[in-house]
């Protein structure tokens, strides 16, 4: 009987080209696992889908308490921070881009200024910060502010060589170049309070949403947007009590065509209740749209849609005394008012006339 110890030499030997594969195979596995756990552990590596789009942040239930800011102003800020900790600004940076804020438009997105200066950093379209509308965009002025915007070169903090260990009003300054360049000194208190209380177990706002692509259209053809009852409280005409009404009503004829008003996907194509026919559509990141009422449903749930779709059309199916389209736009399923909400994605559906 030939020893087993031979045997198994032999066989080793004509299959060699195999075993050193499968070695090979196992050392590569090993060397990408091992790459991917360091990358994960050192931040190289997320699991998170980042936001992307102009406008694509919402703060919902601002809480200014204890830092001395209205609720306009906490929204601002948060939505500051939240552009800020995508980029992985450490806190100093974070407290430099408030305290310019701050300094500049109070934390309010101004719509004027000194010459053409506009948003919250007051940033001039005639000096290459981007045109009106970019430098009214949260999002863009503040990757602007910090150097990480695509649609201008202008130098931002992030490329000030040393900013980590100037002064804040130092560094805010070298980014603005404004001719009081030692006025943002004063917010550096209120700065730190404000990125602090942002980071704590309360923060700025109850809910920070980052999601959708930026693209949002009417939910009418022109010329149908007549705004109804608005979103708030109200008597509801049918039941005859006082309850929250979380849309907005734009009265249209009945079979007026009803458009997603941005990309996403369905996941209610239906009736349910005193909604009637109703299509929820899931645009990523916490945000949903509902159009409610409708005559006809053109969407099957599941189906993913694009911005300008038509979904449906216009009805008084449900709790209605009319053919209307009910609009609601929802933020991890908290009702917030679709017009200063769409507006604040460059989509005004207020006062268009029919």
């Amino acid at each position: 009987m030939m020893d087993p110890w031979v045997v198994g030499a032999r066989l080793a030997w004509q299959f060699r080209g195999v075993i050193s594969a499968a070695l090979v195979a196992f050392a590569v596995t090993t060397w990408l696992f091992l790459i991917v756990v360091m990358g994960a552990l050192t931040g190289g590596f997320s699991a998170s889908k980042e936001f992307v789009g102009a406008s694509s942040i919402t703060c919902v239930g601002a809480s200014p308490k204890g830092v001395g800011l209205t609720q306009e102003q906490a929204g601002n800020a948060a939505k500051i921070l939240a552009v800020a900790r995508r980029l992985k600004i450490p806190p100093r940076g974070q407290v430099v881009a408030i305290a310019t804020a701050l300094q500049e438009s109070t934390l309010v997105n101004l719509g004027h200024g000194d010459r053409d200066s506009l948003g919250l950093f007051q940033q001039r379209p005639s000096q290459g910060w981007g045109s009106p509308a970019e430098t009214q965009d949260v999002v863009k002025s503040t990757e602007a502010f910090f150097g990480r915007a695509k649609h201008t070169n202008n130098r931002g903090l992030l490329d000030v060589k040393g900013w980590q260990t100037m002064p804040v009003t130092v560094a805010a300054q070298t980014v603005q170049g404004s001719g009081f360049p030692e006025a943002y000194a004063k917010h550096e208190t209120q700065s730190v309070a404000i990125v602090e209380a942002a980071t704590g177990t309360s923060g700025l706002c109850e809910q920070v949403s980052l999601g959708g692509d930026g693209k949002w259209e009417a939910p009418l053809p022109a010329g149908g947007l007549v705004p109804g009852s608005p979103f708030g409280m109200r008597v509801h005409p049918i039941t005859g009590t006082a309850r929250m009404h979380e849309g907005t009503d734009f009265a249209a004829a009945q079979g007026t065509p009803v458009f997603a008003m941005s990309s996403g996907k369905v996941t209610h194509a239906g009736p349910i209740g005193g909604y009637g026919n109703l299509v929820i559509v899931d645009h990523g990141g916490g945000v949903t749209t509902r159009y409610a009422h409708m005559s006809r449903v053109d969407v099957k749930t599941g189906q993913r849609v694009r911005a300008g779709q038509q979904i449906g059309a216009v009805g008084s199916t449900g709790q209605s005394t009319g053919a209307h389209l009910h609009l609601e736009v929802r933020v991890r399923e908290e009702a917030v008012d679709p017009l200063p909400w769409l507006k604040d994605k460059a989509l005004d559906l207020d006062g268009r006339e029919a």
